[in-house]
């Protein structure tokens, strides 16, 4: 009997003991836990517009405020995730990346020469998402030092633009389905497969199907949208006369910018999502490819140096596999970096639908 007390008692001291054990363990985990530290970066889309208050390492679950400050001549539009508040509060809780989005107050004024009026407001706020481009002079193409670079991405050459306007989104459902009244009819339209919802840029687009929604906006709307030129594409893409030698749209670094391969998780994502470029423009690289007015002819650099305008080869002068193929730009979700450089450039056939092919609308200033 005296020994069965003996071994109770000795079972409850190692229980206690097991007890106090886990406690600390627990305790250690939780203290560990809210030691970590997060870094928050917040960066201007460009520095010479304004100021970003709030970079640094937090420990987990600190709650801090980032505030963007416009200098002179330049207004803060909106952070890079969409969020319009300024001062805004934010919360460490993973290695985050705010963009403050700036515009200049003389572009702003610019790219309001024309209200649309239709009454429906998705394509109304189309006149609100065009920017203005200041045109100039650039280098096109692929560089002799760019490793990555394709036969039809050369030899770089002197391209100049006039002014043009740029949406800075590329076209998305919401605004297809308000123009044409319903989704593409191919492989059952739209899903929640590839991204499917009203921000989601629109998808299994041919360039056949492009123009015809362009007759119709500019039915709509009395304005003469368009299809980009390529040389306005990758103008643009590189930001234009605001441009820091990018590799990508905005950035060196893709996933700060773009929807590709490596993290779109197999689809199409919301517009804007991503940091923008120099310009204010989302998601000229990734997402989905964008297709540009212009035949494809791998040939054609060699021949349009020192160019004005240039609105690609003559179609019977073209010599490639990709006959009645026109350009595509940009890469898109399932593409790897090395096709959503600035230079890169492919053809698709004009009756070609995909389920990472859409399209984003320019149009030339109103005189």
């Amino acid at each position: 009997m005296l020994l069965s007390l003996r071994l109770i008692k000795q079972n409850l001291r190692i229980s206690r003991v097991k007890k106090i054990f886990v406690a600390i363990i627990v305790l250690f985990i939780v203290v560990l836990a809210g030691c970590q530290k997060y870094t928050i970066i917040v960066e201007a889309n460009n520095d010479l517009w304004g100021t970003v208050t709030g970079s640094g390492t937090y420990s987990k679950g600190t709650e801090l405020q980032i505030t963007a400050t416009a200098n002179n001549g330049y207004k803060f539009i909106q952070w890079n995730d969409g969020h319009v508040e300024n001062p805004r509060q934010v919360v460490a809780n993973a290695k985050l990346v705010y963009t403050a989005i700036f515009a200049s107050l003389n572009d702003e004024k610019s790219s309001n020469c024309w209200v649309i009026n239709t009454g429906i407001a998705v394509v109304d706020d189309l006149a609100n998402a065009m920017v203005k481009i200041t045109g100039g002079s650039f280098l096109m193409g692929a560089s002799v030092e760019d490793e990555y670079a394709y036969y039809a991405e050369t030899p770089q050459h002197q391209v100049t633009v006039s002014d043009f306007y740029i949406c800075k989104h590329e076209v998305t459902q919401e605004l297809w389905q308000a123009v044409m009244d319903s989704c593409p009819n191919y492989k059952g339209g739209w899903s929640e497969a590839y991204g499917k919802g009203d921000k989601y840029p629109a998808y299994f687009i041919s360039w056949n199907d492009c123009q015809l929604f362009i007759s119709k906006l500019n039915e709509m709307t009395g304005i003469e949208f368009r299809l980009p030129t390529e040389a306005e594409w990758e103008y643009a893409a590189r930001g234009g006369n605001k441009t820091k030698g990018y590799c990508f749209a905005g950035s060196n670094n893709l996933d700060n910018i773009a929807w590709y391969v490596k993290n779109s998780e197999g689809k199409n994502h919301i517009v804007m999502q991503k940091q923008a470029n120099e310009l204010g423009l989302y998601d000229m690289c990734g997402n989905v490819w964008e297709w540009c007015s212009d035949w494809y002819g791998s040939n054609y650099y060699a021949e349009s140096n020192n160019s004005i305008d240039p609105k690609g080869p003559l179609a019977d002068t073209i010599i490639s596999s990709l006959d009645n193929a026109r350009v595509i730009r940009g890469g898109a979700w399932d593409y790897y970096p090395r096709f959503c450089r600035l230079s890169y450039r492919n053809g698709y056939y004009i009756e070609d639908r995909d389920c990472n092919l859409g399209f984003r609308l320019v149009a030339s200033p109103i005189k």
